[in-house]
This record gives structure tokens, C-alpha cells and sequence, in this order.
């Protein structure tokens, strides 16, 4: 006789964000009371309860009578770099970078599955980004420097968190000069960017913010609202302007200006063009610009947004190089997290072509004809196919503690893409570098970075 039937119950869950190449573990454990042992069941869904099941998973209960599912391997295919994110204009959401899943709970008996409930998280879904995190982190444990907690206060905004762009550059300094009046009290993180108007950068953002423990925070600042963009030339500001977060700026899921909706896919992440594509933005006679992201301000104020921002500033210094650096290399990466970081190579630069080569004997002379000869431009040895492969040595010029460490994450990119001098396109490369070692000042002095890459895809070749 049977005895009670089981009910699958989740027991933990990952976070509702979290890095998809790292474990997110979902514990499962029964609630019926049943006597006999339980074979658990966790189906994956894309986006919703009615979504496609992308991944469907068993496992009987463990001696502690719970289950343990790591989703890892299944979410990882899932979450890929956007091959074309420099060449956008305005905004870009998270389609490859991001996905949400649901969770559908249940148990199995004789090869029958059966519902007990639902795992959607608080935000309605789960949502994983593309990076990856430590393996003993269970549920992404420093996502509030991405992820900002504000609460309303008198029907105006309060930011608890300055939240960073998904990028392993962090390196904050105080109040820069030749600065506009929103960014006075801010921290600034300063990049350069090469002074050709080709130069493209992105950055990425979390588009959530979430409450404090206490607070209330209403459904239009629950995403980004926009990004303030400020250009200057020394200190005359050459334009100011705002990029609202709406679906016909490439942003949302909101398409008009302070709409409630959040929490859909594909929007979870936001990309901002920062460089010289900056949307209508015009750098040609720019020394710097800063970007930030903002939120919807108080309902009484006049202001579309609130002038405080909610990211931190990231400021651009056009450089123009020394003059004896070479053409320089832009490179691009896949960072940690999942979206892109970029450095400029401006030092020595070495370019080589490696020929690997087919031969085959052919015979001499007229063996057919009535006569034997050797013509002088019979071939002998001659190349039946040969493989060309192009290889560039790049160097950076001295760097910083911060800098160096900075870099280690291009070692460490199964994505990499340069851009040339002059030239408008990021190309796919693979880096031959197959080793990063930690250098400092302290230990090395006066230290650089050399990068040694071929491109992704060989150079045609004709047969002999």
C-alpha cells in the first residue's frame, strides 16, 4: 500500500540576479509526508509559466531527504556576448547577454510528473547575466555594487548605493576637474579614449533597482530613467543632454518616459554607447564627457529626472598620445561579468604573417610528346595549398597597479576583438598569450603589458 503522496516545496533558491557561470542551486524538499522515497523533478522554463521548457531534470532525495539541482551547465548556453555591441546607436538590452527562467517544482512517480508549484522569485523570474563568479558563491554575494537599493522620501528619490557599470574597471577618484554642476559630490572613474572618432565604447548597467530594507520605491524608478551626458572642452560645456531608457532609444521594456513596467526580458541589463558613438552626441571638439545613469524625479519637480545620479560618473579624456607611441591597437574583451571592457595599446607593435606550406614533386620534362625536353619553367616542388595566418605583438605603455590588475581579465577572455587605427570595425582575434603573472610597482618598477594575438580568420590563398 502506497503511502502518502509527496509534495515537492523549495527549500532555497539562488538570487533573483545572478551569474550564470558559477552554480545556482535550487534545494527541493517534500512537505507531504511521504513514506516511500521521493523522486523530485524541476523543469526549466524560459521566461515565464507559459514559456518553452528548455531543460528538464530528476533526482531522487538525498539521505538528508532533500534535493540538490545546480543549473549551471543549462543557463551557460544561454547567456552569450552580443557580437555587434559597439556598432549600435543610443541603447541596447541584454537579449544575448541575459535570461530569465522559471522553475516548474514537482515530483514523479511511475514515469508521471506532477506540479506542485511554481519557483519564479520575487521579480516574477529568475534572471542570469552572463559572467562568471567564485565557486563557493551561491548567489552572486557583491551584486549590490551593481545593483542600487533606493527608497522615496517625501515623494523624491534617495539613492542608498552608487551602483558601477558591469565592468571590472573600478577605480575611483574624487571630484575631477572642469566638471558640469550634477557632477560636484560625485566619484568619477576616469578612462581614456583615443582622440580618432572611430573610437567606440560601451557601458552596461543593471536596469533593476530595488528597495531598502524599509523603504518604498514606486514602479517608474524601478529602472533606469535615463543617461545624462555631459561634453566639455576644458571647461566649456559643449552639450548636455539626456538619453531616456525607452524602447525607440533601443532601451525599456518602458516606451514612454516615466512608464511602471520592469523586471522583462530583454531589458534587464542596458548598454550605452560612451565613446565617440555617442548618439547624437557631437565629441569632435571635446576634451572630456561624463556619463551617468539617472531616475525619474520628484513628481512635483519640473525636471524629467532627478539630477542626482544613481551610477557612478564615468568620465572619457580624449588622448591624443605621446609623440613617439606607434599606431595604436584598440582592444576589446569580454569581462568578467559578462559584458565589455576595452584598452588602447599605443606602444611598440609588431605585425607577422606565418605561411604554412603543401608541396608536392611534380614530374620534368615532356613525357608525352614525341621528343623528351625540360621546359625551364617546369615547376618541380610546387605548392598545392598553404595556410596564411596573421599575428600582431601589441604593447601597452607603462602601467599602474590598478591598470595591470585591470588587464589580467583580457588574459583571461575566451572573447577577444581589436580595432586598428583609423579603422571603423572591431575583427574577432585569439590571444596566444597563454599565461597571466602579477606585476606591481613595488616588485617590477616601470612595468608593461605585451599582448600577442592572431586574427580569427586566416588570409585566402591561392594554390600554385
Amino acid at each position: 500500500m502506497a503511502g502518502p503522496t509527496p509534495n515537492a516545496s523549495l527549500r532555497n533558491t539562488p538570487s533573483d540576479f545572478n551569474l550564470s557561470f558559477g552554480k545556482n542551486i535550487f534545494t527541493l524538499e517534500d512537505t507531504g509526508s511521504a513514506t516511500d522515497q521521493v523522486k523530485f523533478g524541476l523543469n526549466i522554463l524560459s521566461g515565464s509559466t507559459t514559456g518553452t521548457t528548455v531543460a528538464t531534470l530528476r533526482q531522487f532525495e538525498n539521505p538528508s531527504g532533500t534535493a540538490h539541482f545546480d543549473l549551471q551547465n543549462i543557463l551557460k548556453n544561454y547567456t552569450t556576448p552580443n557580437p555587434n555591441l559597439e556598432n549600435t546607436s543610443n541603447l541596447t538590452d541584454g537579449r544575448y547577454e541575459t535570461f530569465r527562467f522559471v522553475g516548474e517544482i514537482g515530483h514523479e512517480i511511475g514515469g508521471t510528473f506532477a506540479i506542485d508549484e511554481y519557483a519564479t522569485g520575487s521579480t516574477g523570474s529568475y534572471c542570469v547575466i552572463g559572467g562568471r563568479k567564485d565557486y563557493y558563491d551561491l548567489n552572486w554575494d557583491d551584486n549590490t555594487q551593481y545593483i542600487s537599493r533606493i527608497l522615496d522620501f517625501f515623494g523624491c528619490p534617495v539613492s542608498r548605493n552608487r551602483v558601477f557599470a558591469l565592468s571590472d574597471y573600478k577605480n575611483r577618484s574624487g571630484v575631477s576637474s572642469d566638471i558640469p554642476a550634477w557632477v560636484v559630490g560625485e566619484s568619477v572613474i576616469t578612462q581614456k579614449i583615443p582622440a580618432d572618432n572611430q573610437a567606440k565604447r560601451t557601458l552596461s548597467f543593471v536596469n533593476r533597482h530595488l528597495k531598502t530594507a524599509s523603504g518604498t520605491i514606486p514602479d517608474e524608478r524601478k529602472t533606469i530613467g535615463a543617461f545624462r551626458v555631459t561634453i566639455m572642452s576644458g571647461s566649456t560645456e559643449l552639450d548636455d543632454f539626456f538619453i531616456d531608457n525607452i524602447q525607440s532609444n533601443g532601451g525599456g521594456p518602458n516606451t514612454v518616459v516615466g512608464g511602471t513596467r520592469f523586471d522583462e526580458y530583454p531589458y534587464d541589463v542596458i548598454t550605452v554607447e560612451a565613446g565617440h558613438n555617442l548618439g547624437t552626441g557631437n565629441t569632435s571638439n571635446a576634451t572630456h564627457w561624463f556619463i551617468a545613469s539617472v531616475v525619474k524625479s520628484c513628481g512635483s519637480d519640473p525636471n524629467t529626472y532627478w539630477d542626482t545620479p544613481i551610477s557612478y560618473v564615468y568620465r572619457f579624456d580624449v588622448d591624443e598620445g605621446e609623440c613617439n607611441d606607434f599606431e595604436y591597437v584598440d582592444v576589446s574583451w569580454l569581462n568578467s561579468l559578462g559584458f565589455r571592457d576595452y584598452y588602447t595599446f599605443r606602444k611598440r607593435k609588431d605585425y607577422n604573417i606565418s605561411v604554412q606550406r603543401n608541396t608536392y614533386e611534380q614530374l620534368d620534362g615532356t613525357w608525352s610528346s614525341a621528343d623528351y625536353d625540360v621546359n625551364t619553367y617546369d615547376r618541380g616542388e610546387k605548392v598545392f595549398s598553404q595556410s596564411l595566418q596573421e599575428r600582431y605583438t601589441i604593447n601597452t605603455n607603462y602601467l599602474s597597479d590598478n591598470d595591470a590588475e585591470f588587464l589580467k581579465n583580457l588574459y583571461l577572455s575566451p572573447d577577444v576583438k581589436v580595432r586598428f587605427e583609423g579603422d571603423t570595425n572591431f575583427y574577432p582575434v585569439v590571444l596566444e598569450d597563454s599565461q597571466w603573472t602579477e606585476r606591481t610597482y613595488r616588485k617590477d618598477k616601470l612595468f608593461q603589458n605585451t599582448v600577442t594575438f592572431r586574427i580569427a580568420h586566416k588570409l585566402n590563398s591561392q594554390r600554385g
